[in-house]
């Protein structure tokens, strides 16, 4: 996992940490976690079903997946 630092002066990309915040606690309030290797594999799958298997709204809801075959 790369870590970089976002410049919190673009509204995009602001607004994309705090989704990215608010689902990471959404989906882990209640989860503990036994060392950070886990925490790294938890959010690298979360990730990868965020960018390839969800809906987006801008691709008309349609998945990653499914507007590379359509396009």
């Amino acid at each position: 996992m790369k870590i970089t630092h976002c410049k919190l002066s673009k509204k995009i990309q602001r607004r994309l940490l705090e989704f990215f915040t608010a689902e990471v606690t959404a989906r882990t309030a209640a989860y503990l976690f036994n060392n950070l290797n886990e925490v790294n594999m938890l959010t690298e799958d979360w990730i990868k079903v965020y960018n390839n298997e969800r809906p987006h709204d801008s691709l008309n809801d349609m998945t990653p997946a499914e507007y590379r075959q359509v396009a």
